[in-house]
């Protein structure tokens, strides 16, 4: 039988020291913290460092920034919100505003529009009606008196211009009832029309950047909480595992 040669203690020590080596180099270069045994003077084993402190320092840091970013965001994304609730509130004021003033016109101011303008037309045609009888009942008058000429034709002559004055205003109430009618009413309550829609659009579209903005804010807060919790891992694995020396958790 062959028998092996016996290995000296320095042997023993060389082999291990060499089998260790890589293992250390990736710990003092950022490892994931594992631990390899090696040899003390009286010979027990005991776990080598997981980072060396600048490493644990930067990792910290990594960890502290990643968490502000994350607060900060969320305080950004809470005013930002606030914004946009106020713009949508405004929105909505806005379109029910429009929309009460339509219905306002529509209902009302338009109606009683039109209603004294046909009053006034009304009016004039009575004060026609009135001037006629009167000229009539003039003419009637003065056939059965002596009267001389100039008198009569001076009455007579001041009856009809009332006449005809009371005929021009009534053409004038009919033409601004057809303007009323065909123009005025049309136009304002195509601007009423147009304002709804306006409103409407902007209500909507302040509801669709919402809508947007809360999907990109969710997803900007989600990248940051995922950045904190990778630095927060890091330093974990840095620690070896135990994160007892580990900054306090995030908010």
């Amino acid at each position: 039988m062959t028998l092996s040669r016996p290995r000296s203690a320095l042997a023993i020590a060389t082999r291990r020291t060499i089998g260790a080596l890589p293992l250390a180099l990736a710990l003092l270069f950022g490892g994931a913290g594992c631990q390899a045994p090696s040899a003390g003077a009286d010979g027990a084993t005991d776990a080598d460092e997981a980072a060396s402190p600048r490493t644990l320092a930067a990792l910290r840091r990594a960890v502290e920034v990643a968490r502000a970013k994350l607060v900060l965001l969320e305080l950004e994304q809470v005013e930002a919100q606030a914004k946009r609730d106020a713009e949508i509130a405004a929105a909505m004021w806005e379109e029910m505003a429009a929309t009460t003033a339509r219905l306002a016109n529509h209902e009302r101011a338009a109606p009683l529009a039109r209603a004294e303008a046909e009053h006034a037309l009304e009016e004039s045609r009575t004060a026609v009606h009135d001037a006629e009888e009167e000229l009539v009942q003039l003419k009637l008058m003065y056939a059965e008196q002596d009267l001389a000429d100039a008198t009569r034709e001076l009455v007579l002559a001041r009856s009809e211009r009332r006449l005809a004055a009371a005929k021009e205003a009534v053409t004038l109430e009919e033409r601004k009832l057809q303007l009323l009618i065909e123009v005025e009413q049309p136009a304002a309550e195509s601007a009423l029309a147009n304002k709804v829609l306006e409103s409407a659009e902007a209500h909507r579209a302040a509801r669709q950047d919402d809508e947007l903005a809360k999907r990109a804010a969710a997803l900007a807060h989600l990248e940051a909480t995922h950045a904190l919790a990778e630095a927060e891992e890091e330093l974990r694995e840095a620690l070896g595992g135990d994160d007892s020396d580990d900054d306090e958790p995030a908010p």
